[in-house]
C-alpha cells in the first residue's frame, strides 16, 4: 500500500461520515404542513434549475473532453470529465443537504426555542457540504494518481490526432482541475444571474410597488428568490470552493513535478579521461591508458571479470588500494551503499543467452546499454529484463559527455555491457551521444555511478 491508498482510505472515512450525517438530517421532522410545503417548493425549484443547467454543462464537458483527448493528451479528456463529475456531485449534495436542513433547523428552533439545539441541526447540515468539498475534491485527485500509477515527471504523451508532446501527469492534474472549474463557472454565473433576477423582481414588486417588507410570503417572487439563494449561495459556493481546493492541490503537484524534472536536467556532463586519450580521434592506442575495460582485447567474463570493475572501480570497502574508492573523500566512502547490478557476465561472443545475465554487487559501476538508451543494439538483449532506463536519460537529456580537463571536447565513454556477438568489444557511447562498441583494450572515458 502506497501513500495514495492511505489517502484514499481517509477519503472513504470522510465520505462515510458525510452520508451518515446526510441520512440523520433527513430523519429529523420538517415541522408543520405549511413548512413542509414551502420546503418542498424550494427544493423542487432548485432541483429543476440544476437539471436544466446540467444539460448544458454536459454538452460543454463532452466537447471539451474530446478536444483534450484528440489534440493534447489521450487520457486528459477522461480526467476532465472526472473533475466535472466531482464538482457536480458536490454541488448537488450541498444543495440537497441545505434544502433538507433549512426547514429542519427552523422547526427545531420552533420546537425547542433553544439556540444550542438549533445550531446543532444547522451545523450538521453545513458539515455535509463543507466536508464534501474536501472529500470529493481529494477523491478525484487520488483516483487520477492511482489509476495512472502516480507521478511520472519524465514521461511524455500526445493526443490521438496531434503530436503535441506534453507530460501526461501534468495534463491529467490540470484537466481534472479544469473540469472542476468549468462546473463552478456555470454555477456561479448562472446561479448568480438567477438569484439576482429573482431578488430584484421580488424587491420591485414588494417594496416599491406595494410597500411590503422584504421576503414577504404574499409576494410570489419571494419563492424564486429563496430558490436562487440555494442555487447560488449553496450549490455555487460548494463547486466554487471545490474548484479552489483542487486548483491549489494541482498547482502544488505541478510545481513539484516541474522542479523534479528540471533537477533531472544537468549542465555539461563530463567523464574522466587520462593522458592517453587521443585529443583528435578520441581513442588511445591498444593497451595504453588507465581506463581500459581489459588489458588484453577480450570481453570474456563480461563486466564481472573485467579489469575496469576489479582494478578501477573496486569491489570491496575493506580492500580498495589503487581503485576509485581509495581517492574519494572518507566522508563519502563512509556512506557508500552496495548496489546489485545485472549484466552479461559471460560474453566471449556467446550471443544473447539468458543464463549469461547474472548479478554483481558493486559500490562503483558503469551504466549498461539499456540503462542509458532504454534499448539494446549490441549487448545481450536479456539484460533489459533485469534493468531499467535511468530517469535522467528517459527524460530526454543528452548522452554526450565531455573530457573533464577540456569540456569543449566530447569523449567516448564506456558502458559495462559486452558486445554479445563479439568476443573483443564492449559497448560505449559515441561522441555524438549514439551507441557504439569498441575493443576492450582501448582507453575511453570513465563515468561511474554509485549510491549513498
Amino acid at each position: 500500500m502506497n501513500v495514495w491508498h492511505l489517502v484514499l482510505c481517509v477519503v472513504i472515512l470522510a465520505l462515510a461520515y458525510i452520508f451518515f450525517q446526510y441520512a440523520r438530517i433527513r430523519k429529523l421532522p420538517e415541522g408543520t404542513d405549511e413548512m413542509q410545503e414551502m420546503a418542498g417548493i424550494i427544493r423542487d425549484g432548485a432541483s429543476t434549475f440544476l437539471k436544466t443547467e446540467f444539460r448544458v454543462i454536459a454538452i460543454v464537458v463532452i466537447v471539451a473532453a474530446a478536444v483534450f483527448s484528440l489534440f493534447v493528451e489521450k487520457t486528459s479528456g477522461i480526467t476532465f470529465i472526472m473533475g466535472a463529475c466531482m464538482s457536480s456531485v458536490v454541488c448537488i449534495l450541498g444543495m440537497r443537504s441545505a434544502t433538507y436542513a433549512n426547514v429542519r433547523t427552523s422547526n427545531r428552533a420552533r420546537e425547542t426555542l433553544s439556540i444550542g439545539e438549533t445550531v446543532k441541526v444547522a451545523l450538521g447540515g453545513g458539515s455535509v457540504s463543507g466536508l464534501a468539498v474536501q472529500a470529493f475534491g481529494m477523491l478525484g485527485m487520488v483516483l487520477v494518481l492511482i489509476i495512472w500509477n502516480g507521478v511520472d515527471p519524465p514521461a511524455a504523451g500526445t493526443g490521438f490526432l496531434a503530436n503535441l508532446e506534453c507530460n501526461p501527469t501534468i495534463m491529467r492534474i490540470t484537466t481534472y482541475s479544469l473540469g472542476c472549474s468549468i462546473v463552478a463557472m456555470f454555477n456561479r454565473v448562472a446561479g448568480g444571474n438567477y438569484t439576482k433576477a429573482a431578488d430584484i423582481s421580488s424587491d420591485i414588486l414588494a417594496k416599491l410597488r406595494h410597500d411590503m417588507p422584504e421576503d414577504d410570503s404574499r409576494v410570489p417572487n419571494v419563492i424564486a428568490d429563496f430558490i436562487g439563494d440555494n442555487v447560488n449561495d449553496i450549490a455555487g459556493n460548494c463547486s466554487d470552493l471545490l474548484e479552489s481546493f483542487v486548483a491549489t492541490m494541482a498547482a502544488a503537484l505541478m510545481i513539484a513535478v516541474t522542479i523534479y524534472k528540471s533537477a533531472l536536467s544537468g549542465g555539461t556532463d563530463v567523464c574522466f579521461c587520462d593522458n592517453q586519450y587521443g585529443p583528435d580521434s578520441g581513442w588511445s592506442s591498444p593497451g595504453a591508458g588507465y581506463f581500459v575495460m581489459n588489458a588484453s582485447n577480450t570481453n570474456s567474463g563480461g563486466w564481472k571479470s573485467s579489469q575496469m570493475r576489479t582494478n578501477i572501480c573496486g569491489t570491496s570497502l575493506s580492500s580498495y588500494s589503487g581503485t576509485i574508492i581509495a581517492v574519494i573523500p572518507a566522508a563519502l566512502r563512509a556512506v557508500l551503499k552496495s548496489v546489485t547490478k545485472y549484466t552479461d557476465n559471460t560474453a566471449n561472443g556467446g550471443g544473447s543467452t539468458a543464463s549469461y545475465v547474472t548479478a554483481t554487487t558493486d559500490y562503483f559501476f558503469l551504466l549498461s546499454e539499456f540503462e542509458v538508451f532504454g534499448s539494446i543494439s549490441y549487448g545481450n538483449t536479456n539484460e533489459k529484463n533485469k534493468q531499467a532506463q535511468y530517469a535522467y536519460y528517459s527524460a530526454g537529456n543528452s548522452k554526450i559527455k565531455y573530457k573533464h580537463n577540456g569540456t569543449s571536447t566530447a569523449a567516448h565513454w564506456w558502458l559495462r555491457s559486452p558486445y554479445a556477438s563479439n568476443s573483443y568489444y564492449f559497448v560505449l557511447v559515441y561522441t555524438d551521444g549514439t551507441v557504439d562498441n569498441y575493443s576492450a583494450d582501448y582507453s575511453l572515458g570513465f563515468a561511474p555511478g554509485f549510491c549513498v
